[in-house]
């Protein structure tokens, strides 16, 4: 019979992402038998084992570092030197931590949950790992070892529960998916916020595990700051909503049917301007620029030539473009919105810049000294004028395979351009 479990791991303030997951999973129902976590994803665990969404979104989203430790500091910049400079005095004093999961969660609840609930801690002094299930942990003890296994040592200071102290799970298995096994778990979606921990090997080579990692940096995993947490909460969502396919895109968000009518408005004109600037399919320039720019275009290796590339190559090349000038990347776009976006953007950039309606500069050493938007600029201004005149193909080809992303950037744009001037001249008829 399988059984379904959701595995959190530690990573403090990082914790937010986990919310956006678990917002995910309730809209995509999928189905929690088991919730295993360490650290951060501990007390998140156990709110996912209460069944109380709401109550969790209320407490990240108004999040204050003096919820977290005893402090009147607001500034979270601040209270993360604070940290480290308690780390070296005995550590910080989370009192009011456990104040807040004293009033919110509700151990009666989460013993008589459907949902089985397990988490890790450390015992000191010879860091003697405890995994726990919510029937191992004796009655009126589940904040004390939520606690421990949430005691970040030494920033904070141990946990001390029956005489012993204890500290942070994270010291032995930053990620229980082992526990998940051992409490009956055949599915797992394991949630890692790449935070500094240890993670044990997996025993069970047969586990069916679906892995959920954030796609940007979600920050210090020490700073407490409601902004963060509110963005991490929707970084967390997009990326498990991706992951099952609800979703599209790599650093850019849309439905499938919305990326799709985005590729379809622009695809013409892209290709065409890809095959007579570049003298060659569109898949050969994206495979250069594969060759030329791995890391920077999401790690993508070269890959056979095939519709399915193509599409992804297309996708890339809008992407590029968002990101090379500044698209707000937490906001879920239909392909009329990324268009008008990334035109409002360009348009911004050259009229802060001066840029518009200039003469194209033939100086091609000025180029190399240019930042990307300036660049992708100016190879939008020579595409412009190549499209008119049919001058300066070869220097395109030249400057495309040598500033792949800003070209790549620079002939979406310009689609995008042509797409905007079709509907126009339709409107006015």
């Amino acid at each position: 019979m399988a059984r379904y479990a959701l595995v959190l791991s530690g990573g403090g303030s990082r914790g937010a992402y986990e919310l956006g997951v678990w917002k995910a999973i309730r809209e995509l129902k999928l189905p929690i038998d088991i919730v295993t976590g360490t650290s951060i994803g501990a007390l998140n665990g156990a709110l996912v084992a209460q069944q109380q969404y709401e109550v969790a979104e209320q407490l990240w989203l108004n999040l204050d570092p003096s919820q977290v430790v005893k402090t009147e500091e607001k500034d979270p910049a601040v209270v993360f030197r604070m940290f480290l400079k308690d780390a070296f005095t005995g550590g910080a004093d989370t009192s009011p931590l456990e104040h807040m999961l004293r009033d919110h969660v509700d151990e009666a609840a989460i013993r008589s949950s459907p949902i089985r609930y397990g988490l890790v801690t450390v015992r000191l002094p010879l860091l003697q790992p405890v995994p726990v299930t919510i029937e191992e942990i004796p009655q009126g003890q589940l904040v004390d070892y939520l606690m421990a296994s949430a005691t970040v040592y030494p920033l904070f200071r141990p946990k001390e529960i029956e005489g012993r102290k204890y500290i942070d799970g994270g010291f032995h298995d930053n990620m229980p998916i082992n526990l998940a096994a051992e409490m009956g778990a055949t599915h797992i979606l394991a949630v890692n916020l790449k935070a500094v921990g240890r993670i044990q090997k997996i025993k069970n080579s047969k586990l069916n595990i679906i892995f959920i990692e954030p796609s940007r940096d979600l920050g210090s995993f020490l700073m407490f700051d409601k902004n963060l947490a509110r963005r991490n909460q929707i970084v967390g969502y997009f990326d498990t909503m991706k992951r099952f396919s609800k979703l599209v895109g790599g650093h850019f968000t849309f439905r499938p049917q919305e990326l799709n009518k985005l590729i379809e408005s622009i695809r013409r004109d892209h290709h065409r301007m890809v095959q007579t600037i570049l003298a060659g399919h569109p898949l050969a320039f994206f495979d250069t620029i594969r060759q030329l720019s791995k890391r920077r275009l999401f790690g993508h290796q070269p890959q056979k030539h095939n519709p399915t590339t193509a599409k992804r190559d297309l996708v890339r090349s809008l992407e590029i473009a968002g990101r090379i000038f500044e698209l707000d990347d937490l906001t879920l776009y239909t392909a009329h919105q990324y268009r008008r976006a990334l035109l409002r953007s360009v348009k911004e950039f050259r009229s802060m810049e001066q840029l518009h309606d200039r003469e194209v500069d033939p100086n091609f050493d000025r180029l190399l000294t240019m930042d990307k938007r300036r660049r992708t600029i100016d190879f939008l201004d020579r595409i412009e004028h190549y499209a008119r005149t049919k001058e300066g193909g070869t220097l395109l080809h030249a400057l495309g395979m040598v500033h792949a992303e800003a070209m790549s950037a620079a002939i979406s744009i310009y689609a995008i351009e042509q797409h905007a001037a079709r509907k126009k001249a339709a409107t006015s008829k």
